[in-house]
């Protein structure tokens, strides 16, 4: 455990690194993503600046798809620099928590054989702080810090602490980017110039828990940054926006009764559906995007200051055309969709019940291998291990999955839950610990083995984690869903199924219903197919948008916030083919863009019955919908069984 004095000094040294990748991120296009191993590239990856005497390259990002931690890398290459290689390279990489920071420091001396910049280069984690013992490390920090920008005295009285290391980056930042910090939270990234937010997505965000890195009152840029839905409660910070008309989804769904707003805000250029005003002035209403009926003005004036006449309910009185350029609204479906959360611990399923979940719609069980050494069992069982190997391995990973079980169900009021079957993502879960393919000796041939495709091929994990979960189960009041992750083909889910209900006729299970994923456009064309075997739907939008638009989710980019006409059209073909064959079939939809109101807007508008989102947007989620829907109560509702007619 790292001393107080220890964490301070880590921070200090990990800022520093922070401030280098600010001073040179612009000419790097302002490189930011997920990062997928500890590894650098030359090229669109992670662009080079050169600079004389070498080259500087960096990152900053979430080390994958589901971590919440960022990460910033910093690296440079010192030497004989020509067209296509470099002699030597420094490397350094930190993580932040909410505890201490990490640094891993690095040095690479390349071989010719690793000269060419588009080649992948790994590096071992040396230390997991910095050690200032070891002279000849901080000298090479040193060098590389001054090399980067910094000024050796400045980065000397860091180490040292006689200086913070804001400090050294106000002494060598030029102006334009002094006042730029960045602050990351719920998985989002959000960019600040001073005190005025200029990148990042509010949406759904509520501004009295945001965690701004400045005193004083925040601006929010709304043609920077995306404002839809934001809740602004008391405001205490008092929040104010600008620019509000440029962007047309600013305010859609907000509460602004307590935000700062100035300029008066045109209703023809803005969609204010379902907003409450405060004391704003509010023009334009004759030619509003939204409907009247659906926009709160009692506390609202005109361009004059006088305020409009409304009813008890705080519609406008007011005779009006509604635009012909108004955009397209969205009718809410038949089916009354439920708000379900993902859990994969104790501490998620006890978040989801306290902000009133319907249930559990994702427990991802590959989310048990938190430690490098059952990472590493998990590998061997792909790897064809020897049977004792095997038996002692299948051991280590029931007991996983047992536990992860009992948390889940004690912590989840008797809701109905999904347990996702094995989804083992292996280039994920080695990149975690720092290892690379080259430590195991066949596992190329298990890297693609994910989904319906492990559990078809490895039989032995199958029925040992199924084993697990219906012994954990066993007798318990509960509805148990069982899902199929990445499904390739409908007889391939009907095998799996079939072998899953062999094992559940010992067990005394109160109800057993076995759904399989939609993640590819392959299978969603398909889904009429597929209904015929499964009694519940889930579709999964990260892998599906990976699938429809060739993007990796490891570029976090916008794709896998907002849905995109493409990957629309292959949910709606895949939502039609099923209820065709099934009408009565319960689908879903999970995924990170179930986090978004303006996705969960166009949700709510699919023949669907449920979504599935992080815990810590339920209640804005259901909020939502009773503001659309106009509904009284959203009652917990049962997955459906299978309907044996069909």
């Amino acid at each position: 455990m790292l001393s107080h004095e220890d964490i301070e000094k880590n921070k200090e040294i990990s800022k520093l690194i922070e401030y280098g990748y600010d001073l040179h991120k612009k000419e790097m296009k302002d490189y930011e993503r997920s990062i997928p191993n500890f590894a650098f590239y030359d090229g669109d990856c992670c662009p080079i600046k050169k600079v004389s005497g070498g080259g500087i390259f960096g990152m900053r990002g979430y080390p994958n798809h589901s971590e919440s931690r960022v990460c910033t890398t910093l690296g440079v290459s010192i030497g004989k620099q020509n067209e296509d290689e470099f002699d030597l390279e420094y490397a350094m990489m930190i993580q932040t928590d909410n505890e201490y920071r990490e640094v891993f420091f690095s040095i690479l001396k390349m071989d010719d054989e690793q000269k060419h910049w588009f080649k992948t280069l790994y590096y071992d984690r040396d230390i997991s702080w910095f050690d200032m013992e070891d002279k000849a490390k901080v000298e090479i920090f040193i060098k590389v810090m001054e090399f980067v920008g910094f000024k050796k005295e400045d980065v000397l009285d860091v180490l040292n602490g006689t200086l913070t290391a804001h400090q050294a980056y106000m002494n060598v930042a030029p102006e334009e980017i002094r006042n730029l910090q960045w602050v990351n939270t719920e998985r989002r990234m959000f960019e600040f110039n001073g005190n005025i937010a200029i990148k990042g997505s509010f949406d759904s965000m509520d501004m009295d828990e945001f965690p701004f890195p400045f005193e004083g009152q925040p601006i929010l840029d709304c043609s920077k940054v995306k404002t839809a839905c934001i809740h602004f409660e008391n405001n205490n910070r008092k929040v104010k926006l600008i620019n509000v008309n440029s962007n047309p989804e600013s305010i859609i769904y907000t509460n602004l009764k307590n935000a700062i707003i100035d300029e008066p805000i045109d209703l023809s250029l803005v969609d204010a559906k379902g907003t409450k005003f405060g004391h704003h002035t509010v023009i334009n209403l004759q030619w509003s995007k939204a409907k009247l009926d659906k926009i709160d003005l009692s506390l609202a004036v005109n361009e004059k200051g006088e305020k409009y006449v409304v009813n008890e309910k705080g519609i406008v009185q007011f005779d009006y055309d509604y635009n012909p350029k108004t955009i397209a609204s969205t009718k809410p479906n038949n089916r009354n969709m439920l708000i379900f959360a993902n859990a994969d611990n104790e501490k998620m399923a006890k978040d989801a019940s306290q902000n009133t979940a319907d249930g559990i719609g994702l427990v991802r069980t590959e989310h048990i291998f938190t430690e490098k050494t059952d990472v590493e069992k998990m590998v061997e069982l792909l790897d064809y291990p020897n049977d004792e190997v095997e038996k002692e391995n299948l051991k280590r990973i029931k007991e996983l999955q047992i536990k992860q079980v009992k948390d889940i169900i004690n912590a989840n009021s008797n809701n109905p839950v999904v347990f996702r079957l094995l989804d083992f993502k292996l280039k994920e879960y080695l990149r975690n610990y720092g290892l690379t393919f080259d430590d195991y000796y066949d596992a190329e041939y298990v890297e693609s083995l994910r989904g319906s495709t492990i559990l078809t091929n490895k039989k032995n994990i199958l029925y040992n984690q199924v084993e697990a979960i219906f012994e954990t189960l066993d007798g318990i009041d509960v509805d148990v869903n069982l899902l199929v992750p990445m499904v390739i083909t409908a007889d391939e889910f009907g095998w799996i199924k079939k072998e899953i209900l062999k094992l559940a006729e010992k067990y005394d299970l109160k109800s057993l219903k076995i759904g399989a994923m939609i993640e590819n456009a392959t299978i969603s064309n398909d889904a009429d197919e597929l209904a015929k075997e499964a009694d519940f739907i889930s579709i999964g939008t990260n892998d599906l948008t990976e699938s429809v638009t060739g993007l990796s989710r490891d570029t976090y980019s916008i794709e896998f916030q907002e849905l995109t006409d493409e990957v629309k059209l292959v949910i709606e073909e895949a939502i039609y083919r099923a209820r065709s064959i099934k009408p009565d079939i319960t689908i879903g939809i999970c995924g990170e863009h179930t986090n978004y109101i303006l996705n969960v807007q166009y949700f709510s508008a699919l023949d669907i019955d449920y979504i599935t989102c992080s815990p810590s947007f339920i209640r804005t989620n259901k909020d939502f919908l009773m503001n659309i829907l106009n509904q009284d109560d959203i009652m917990v509702k049962k997955l459906k069984p299978n309907d044996k007619n069909n």
